[in-house]
């Protein structure tokens, strides 16, 4: 009786699971992937536009002190860790202190006319968003903005155990 019960439900109902699991599990891991760097992207938008115009009159006026004062507040947030302010040549203005050596004004986009790339440091992963102000503008520039997105990791970890 217990035999035939787990031949015909139990091992099949198994065997199914086992299945939905091994392909399921890394399309929903791709889907939260994809969410949270979407999340980032928006989140680098939303921080650019809205920090363009004090910027803009700080490098204008090649306010050093200012830009120091300024980018330290904004990268006190934790998920911020770095903003660089670039020439269109390529040589800095400035750059906050926690920026990674391996990223400069000089680094050059991952893919042509793509704004976000990812690194992975040793730290852990970083998203970089680049975005140029250069209409109508005394001095143009391009602004990096330096996101720590270990914390994905971790969170897919959590939500794939």
């Amino acid at each position: 009786m217990i035999k035939s019960v787990l031949v015909r439900y139990a091992i099949p109902a198994l065997l199914a699971i086992c299945i939905i699991a091994y392909f399921g599990v890394p399309v929903v891991d791709r889907i939260l992937d994809e969410w949270f760097r979407n999340d980032v992207e928006l989140r680098a938008h939303v921080v650019a536009s809205s920090i363009e115009e004090p910027l803009s009159i700080l490098v204008g006026n090649n306010d050093i002190a200012g830009l120091r004062t300024y980018l330290s507040r904004l990268t006190a947030n934790e998920r911020l860790l770095a903003v660089l302010i670039c020439k269109m040549d390529g040589t800095t203005i400035y750059k906050t202190e926690l920026t990674p050596r391996v990223l400069n004004c000089k680094t050059p986009l991952a893919e042509k006319d793509k704004n976000n790339y990812r690194m992975e440091m040793s730290s852990g992963s970083i998203e970089v968003s680049s975005f140029e102000f250069d209409s109508s503008r005394e001095t143009p520039y391009r602004l990096l903005l330096v996101h720590d997105i270990s914390y994905i990791d971790r969170r897919q970890s959590v939500a794939r155990n």
